[in-house]
């Protein structure tokens, strides 16, 4: 079975989901249904990373069809990692967010829940695919399921999802320019062939508009500025059951993407083929970080601020992997797993609040401590975090990404940065003036003390990652990126 959990991680929720939209609505059987099977990919994902660990990248080839030819499934270290953090954040998801489907949800159960796994599959398959066309195909089953789960908010969520759909299909068609490209010029679509042939080729000007292709589409992808605009609608007129998935994984699964095409696509890092681009776009990333900040203290909607900061947080990685040395390629992978836990926490906390304080505006949280002190307790700490404040893991990815931008002189994106942490001090001491010093006679319900407490336990994830930052370095990203 070991030679199988590279491929069952992602055929697994892709058929259970199948099965899930056959179920009538009885949100009991389908809670249980969706966290046994949860768990199980859960199981196979930690299986799959202790294997890589001990024997090396694993290898998968669809129905026996040897690459170049055949689509190949690949586990590294930070793929496999990915994978596994993937199915965590699904599980962590359903269990936090099962309060408020009656609400927002309704007798359209089995269709949301089956959508859910669709996009748990597609972003495994983001992960773990070593296939240029079949990282578009999982990357476009992901965008129809996200189009799906935001439209379940209603109202105004239409036409949120319709301007998601416009712009991501054009940053899919961005994608799927590049890879024509590329197959144009090297006649493979596998990642580690094309690699190799790319490596004995002069880097010509339809390689370069191949590499501008692929970038741009996935820029759109990952909201980084200035195509950003798709991003704070979505999230803020989505259900809270969608984006405590959507909002963790979505944009960090096109970080990764990138990354892929800078070292793996193209053999060698773009960054020093390309210089032009190695100048513009981290001042395009200190532009968005200070955008996103700035945009993210306007707002007194919490869903919307928190969407906001994703923004500026895409700028830290889009930063980090343009950066002309490794110590940047490190910071941004390490923030990409760092964001996404963060991130996870700020949406749970969302939830928590709404639940809790009946609303998510500043007005909202006040007495947020007396109420639901958890809940609290969970905003600080990934307050901290976001912050950067040590030994939470925020501190160790910004150290990361600041020394790279010295080492290379990009003073713009060291301001940013710095910039980015005064912003999120500002911003999350106001949240906590709110939340301490006003008092309220409204009481704490119990499913926000349930999901004060999971955020609160997510949250303390981010200390042991900071605590554990040069280990998960050294275990996960150096085996793929190099020292």
């Amino acid at each position: 079975m070991n030679d199988q959990l590279v491929i069952l991680v992602v055929v697994w929720p892709l058929l259970v989901g199948a099965l899930t939209a056959l179920f009538p609505d009885r949100p009991r059987l389908l809670f249980f249904w969706t966290v046994g099977h949860l768990l199980a990919v859960n199981v196979l994902g930690s299986l799959l990373v202790t294997q890589v660990l001990g024997e090396g990248p694993v290898s998968y080839h669809l129905s026996g069809w040897a690459p170049p030819l055949g689509i190949e499934y690949r586990a590294t270290t930070l793929s496999a990692l990915l994978s596994w953090l993937v199915s965590l954040v699904a599980l962590l998801g359903v269990l936090v967010s099962r309060s408020t489907w009656e609400g927002q949800i309704g007798h359209r159960l089995p269709h949301f829940l089956s959508l859910w796994f669709l996009i748990v599959a597609s972003y495994q398959g983001i992960c773990l695919s070593n296939d240029a066309f079949n990282l578009y195909v999982m990357l476009e089953i992901s965008s129809l399921a996200t189009y799906g789960l935001i439209a379940f908010g209603g109202g105004r969520a239409y036409l949120a999802t319709f301007h998601y759909v416009i712009l991501g299909t054009i940053g899919a068609s961005l994608y799927l320019l590049g890879v024509g490209f590329l197959y144009i010029k090297t006649g493979t679509l596998n990642i580690g062939d094309l690699q190799r042939v790319v490596a004995e080729m002069e880097f010509t000007r339809s390689l370069v508009i191949a590499a501008a292709f692929l970038i741009a589409g996935v820029m759109l992808k990952m909201a980084a500025f200035p195509l950003h605009f798709w991003l704070p609608n979505a999230y803020t007129y989505a259900p809270a059951a969608a984006t405590v998935l959507i909002a963790p994984l979505s944009s960090k699964l096109a970080v990764f993407m990138l990354f892929r095409i800078i070292i793996d696509f193209f053999g060698s890092s773009l960054t020093s083929l390309m210089p032009a681009w190695s100048v513009v776009l981290p001042i395009a990333a200190s532009a968005g970080i200070v955008f996103g900040t700035s945009l993210a203290l306007a707002q007194r909607d919490l869903k919307r601020m928190f969407a906001c900061l994703i923004v500026a947080e895409a700028g830290y990685m889009l930063g980090g992997l343009w950066l002309p040395n490794v110590l940047g390629t490190h910071g941004a992978l390490f923030h990409l797993i760092n964001d996404a836990v963060s991130t996870l926490v700020l949406f749970m906390v969302v939830i928590a609040v709404t639940e809790s304080c009946g609303g998510r505006t500043l007005d909202h949280l006040k007495g947020l401590f007396t109420r639901s002190p958890l809940t609290g307790a969970a905003l600080v700490l990934v307050g901290f975090n976001l912050i950067g404040v040590p030994p939470t893991s925020g501190f160790f990815s910004k150290a990361l990404l600041i020394s790279g931008a010295i080492e290379a002189g990009h003073w713009e994106f060291v301001a940013a940065l710095l910039f980015a942490s005064l912003g999120n001090l500002a911003l999350f001491f106001r949240l906590y003036e709110n939340a301490f010093f006003y008092s309220s006679s409204r009481s704490s319900c119990p499913e926000a003390k349930y999901a004060g407490g999971v955020a609160l336990g997510i949250g303390g994830l981010l200390l042991g990652l900071g605590l554990a930052s040069q280990e998960i370095v050294q275990t996960f990203i150096v085996p793929v990126v190099g020292r």
